[in-house]
């Protein structure tokens, strides 16, 4: 039995996991596995079907068949040095975007972690993150205001989420969202490889006045573990040498594109 005590957001995680494992669930066993109610558990249900991690079904859920789908996901560090060339590219085209004096939020990520590095000749910055590494990178900007959100840390993505992340988030507004994911797909949209660090990415999207997403060519046609948004939900994709058909479905959904 699990305590029912936990965050609806953690709750979803494990069921995720569970239909993941098993490749369906049914509503009756969920509620008794976790101590819920029926309609608790079919508001989950619903809610991760939305989301499209799932296929609802009559009195459950099965797994829902991707293509193409993120098999592994590699901690953060280890990417750090992948394509390292061009994420510093796509992180200086990045600074286009951003202007003195600003509030931004920089996601976790190797390309935003490369991003966080050329800010030292912006003034008067405030800046959110939660990734560790991030924040100790910003720690040594005597000029700018540095806001870490607490929660619950991750070792493979040296960052933080969960419930206690998310009532910060609840109390900010910034002007820019610099995000990563893992996945971009053309039918599912963004994706990332956590449910927890998703909705703190939504979460974002809702806060921020611009929305810009820093992505390579390796991360168009996947699609990872926890959906994050449609690709119309953000305002600039900036990218490296991507194929001229995904570069031409970028610019006809309306989205500004931008190859480094």
């Amino acid at each position: 039995m699990i305590d029912n005590k936990m965050f609806p957001e953690e709750r979803r995680q494990k069921i995720l996991t569970i239909v993941n494992n098993n490749g369906r669930v049914d509503v009756l066993e969920l509620a008794n596995e976790f101590k819920a109610s029926v309609a608790t558990i079919r508001t989950d249900l619903n809610y991760l079907a939305v989301n499209g991690d799932i296929k609802r079904t009559h009195g459950g859920a099965i797994l829902l068949k991707r293509s193409n789908i993120v098999e592994k996901e590699i901690p953060v560090i280890e990417k750090e040095n992948i394509a390292i060339e061009g994420k510093i590219k796509m992180a200086k085209a990045a600074l286009e975007f951003i202007e003195n004096k600003q509030s931004i939020f920089l996601d976790i990520g190797s390309t935003v972690y490369q991003f966080a590095k050329l800010l030292s000749n912006k003034h008067g910055l405030s800046i959110i993150t939660n990734s560790f590494r991030i924040a100790n990178e910003v720690s040594r900007y005597s000029d700018k205001e540095l806001i870490f959100i607490g929660g619950v840390f991750r070792e493979k993505t040296q960052a933080t989420s969960g419930p206690l992340a998310m009532k910060v988030l609840e109390e900010i507004y910034v002007h820019t969202f610099f995000m990563s994911v893992s996945g971009i797909d053309f039918k599912n949209g963004l994706t990332t490889s956590h449910i927890s660090e998703a909705e703190i990415k939504k979460k974002m999207i809702e806060k921020a006045q611009k929305v810009i997403v820093l992505a390579d060519s390796s991360k168009f046609n996947k699609v990872d573990f926890a959906r994050v948004c449609a690709i119309t939900d953000v305002d600039i994709i900036i990218t490296d040498n991507i194929s001229k058909e995904n570069e031409a479905s970028i610019k006809d959904l309306g989205v500004k594109l931008i190859i480094a």
